[in-house]
């Protein structure tokens, strides 16, 4: 939030996925979002996206987005959901949530440049590889 800086240590990364697992160094009451267990895609799930577009350029409120899951991909042997809804500068490492259970299903990661409505998302059950080790 932008009324304090939080300082936090790299528990574990893994740079080809470009998911990192993050203690805060601080107890404290953060948010908590759950994750979707044993997760299976599929094609018109309807998914909401959190994110800060454009960094503090529109303030620094979180804004939301919708779409659904318009195709899954694996690029460079890693999973990836694609969508429709809105990502931009800003969104990557906000957590993609499902609609139906209210449980975050991927991590943004990118907008395909030169196309319009193609996102991606880091499919949650890679992120949950790198938090069990």
């Amino acid at each position: 939030n932008s009324e304090k800086i939080y300082l936090v240590d790299a528990v574990n990364c893994d740079t080809k996925k470009d998911l990192a697992v993050l203690r805060f160094r601080e107890a404290g009451n953060y948010p908590i979002l759950d994750l979707e267990e044993n997760f299976t895609a599929s094609l018109g799930d309807d998914v909401v996206i959190l994110g800060y577009p454009l960094g503090t350029k529109l303030g620094v409120e979180v804004t939301l987005s919708t779409g659904i899951i318009s195709s899954t991909r694996n690029i460079s042997n890693v999973s990836m959901l694609q969508t429709n809804a809105a990502i931009n500068h800003g969104n990557s490492g906000g957590p993609m949530i499902s609609r139906r259970s209210g449980k975050v299903i991927g991590i943004v990661t990118a907008k395909v440049r030169d196309s319009e409505s193609i996102g991606l998302a880091i499919n949650i059950n890679e992120l949950k590889s790198i938090v069990s080790k």
